[in-house]
């Protein structure tokens, strides 16, 4: 079954990529051709319209820390994995919505939907608060299968990831990952002077729906793409997000994205491991 989204694959410059995109990325109908996927992809790149001003130069105001919601953020069990991020300069903002550079080119309507159904229309601070910093770490179904020399697990959740890999602290005769869920904190990162919404895609577009025009973040700086999370699978290249008309949240948010019929996903990691005999 295929989940209704939108997506930026107008921003695709290249006739192959964008097609091989729209195969395996979304779910089209059986019959459909190459060249109708070249004809949407024509339109989709209409459809985003002119360059939105001030891409990557989004308004934004520190959020105050004494606020209860915030309190009980720096008191949760995992706040390491954030005050991390706030002993090297991050902090907490209000960061306007539109002028967000999009690393990322598809959205989920159907979970945009469903984490803001409860928001009041406009959501009220304190109901922005909770979604953006939520008191507890996002997780999913895992299930691990043993294979030969190894174990393949999966989840239907994208939130499942190796947190650590090589030796494990205080055990180094033990080596392999440990799997954990990504920090559920909608974040944003700004590279060469320009903001990137780096996690929280769905959220953010749920409450611009719902009629906000900022959200709360963890905002930091970072030095390089790698930190700032791109490229990848679903994510624009740095030359792209760099440029002068990058993918932004008002293309999503204004009617600008392509719609289209996403395919479920699952994460799987293999995790194997194999023993040799040296002989000098």
């Amino acid at each position: 079954m295929s989940i209704e989204g939108l997506s930026l694959v107008g921003f695709l410059d290249d006739r192959a990529k964008a097609v091989e995109y729209l195969k395996a990325r979304c779910a089209p109908d059986a019959d459909t051709s190459d060249a109708d996927l070249e004809a949407d992809w024509r339109a989709a790149k209409a459809k985003l319209g002119t360059p939105v001003a001030r891409a990557g130069y989004p308004n934004m105001r520190p959020i105050a820390l004494d606020e209860p919601h915030m309190q009980a953020l720096l008191a949760v069990r995992w706040k390491s994995r954030f005050k991390l991020f706030l002993d090297r300069g991050a902090s907490f903002q209000m960061i306007e919505i539109d002028p967000l550079i999009s690393g990322q080119i598809t959205v989920d309507i159907k979970k945009a939907t469903s984490q803001c159904a409860e928001l009041s229309h406009p959501p009220t601070h304190e109901e922005l608060l909770r979604l953006s910093f939520p008191l507890e770490l996002a997780s999913g179904t895992m299930k691990a299968s043993r294979q030969k020399n190894g174990f393949v697990v999966t989840s239907d959740s994208l939130n499942m990831v190796i947190g650590m890999e090589g030796p494990m602290p205080k055990m180094p005769h033990i080596i392999g990952i440990h799997l954990g869920w990504s920090l559920p904190l909608v974040h944003v990162v700004r590279l060469n002077g320009r903001s990137i919404l780096h996690n929280g895609y769905n959220r953010t577009l749920g409450a611009r729906s719902a009629g906000a025009t900022e959200i709360p973040c963890l905002f930091r700086d970072v030095v390089d793409a790698d930190a700032a999370g791109f490229p990848g699978g679903n994510t624009a290249d740095e030359r792209l997000l760099m440029s002068d008309n990058p993918p932004t949240m008002a293309h999503y948010t204004q009617g600008r994205a392509w719609e289209v019929q996403l395919r479920r996903t699952t994460r799987i990691i293999h995790v194997s491991w194999v023993q040799h005999t040296l002989y000098d």
